[in-house]
């Protein structure tokens, strides 16, 4: 629900042109990344005994922080797609990777991850 959020968030905030509505929009995704974010952090580690996914989550969350303004700019300058647009669709995709990866856990850790949302949610 929390990545879903964001990227109906991302896509209306960069389709709106009031400055108000951008604001806002800045803050709800602000909140949604800082309840989301630890969420996956926790899931990771539940799965992964090695804690190594979760390490790797938290450089993959500050790459993204270096790599995605200057990602936004190259696109921004090349006109090549709205940035609104390109970032909703990226997560997306995003979400539908990590969905289809759920398959290809073994049983016991999907219904870990179940129980540990149904405690959290």
């Amino acid at each position: 629900m929390g990545f879903t959020t964001q990227a109906l968030v991302a896509l209306a905030m960069y389709c709106s042109s009031a400055r108000p509505f951008f604001i806002a929009g800045a803050l709800v995704s602000n909140m949604t990344t800082t309840f989301t974010t630890p969420y996956v952090q926790g899931v990771l580690a539940s799965l992964d005994g090695t804690g190594r996914a979760t390490a790797l989550s938290g450089a993959a969350a500050n790459f993204g922080a270096a790599v995605g303004p200057a990602l936004g700019a190259m696109l921004v300058a090349q006109t090549v797609a709205p940035i609104g647009v390109t970032s909703a669709i990226t997560l997306f995709i995003s979400l539908g990777l990590a969905l289809s990866s759920l398959r290809s856990l073994p049983a016991s850790s999907r219904t870990r991850s179940a129980a540990m949302g149904e405690d959290n949610g």
